[in-house]
């Protein structure tokens, strides 16, 4: 199974860190939504 890293940025850790405390589930797709959206830090080796 492939594993990825993601670096994110302090504050895209403290929104999915505060959301992340009442569902985890909301915090993974909140993130991706932004890394998608281009809210991201540049992908090592890229």
């Amino acid at each position: 199974m492939p594993i990825a890293v993601r670096v994110v940025s302090k504050e895209q850790f403290a929104a999915w860190y505060s959301t992340a405390s009442g569902s985890l589930e909301d915090a993974n797709a909140q993130l991706t939504a932004r890394i998608q959206s281009g809210d991201s830090v540049a992908v090592a080796g890229r």
